[in-house]
């Protein structure tokens, strides 16, 4: 699969904290692999991360995180 076609079927997530420095931000999660494959700049520290992990940090910090659009099969 192409780094194109993974972004196309990929999982788009919304993620919203509101802390101290408030900010929505969004990230891509392969439908295969289930690992963040694209970020917004201030969640590129997350590149990478497994779905599971990324649902753990953001439980632990406060942030909601929903699915906007789940990937193509």
């Amino acid at each position: 699969m192409t780094p194109g076609e993974a972004y196309c079927a990929g999982t788009l997530v919304r993620v919203v904290c509101n802390g101290d420095r408030p900010f929505v931000a969004g990230l891509v999660i392969d439908r295969d692999t289930q690992r963040a494959i694209a970020t917004a700049p201030i969640l590129r520290h997350l590149m990478g991360q497994h779905a599971d992990k990324l649902r753990q940090g953001f439980a632990r910090l406060g942030w909601r995180a929903t699915i906007v659009v789940r990937g193509r099969p």
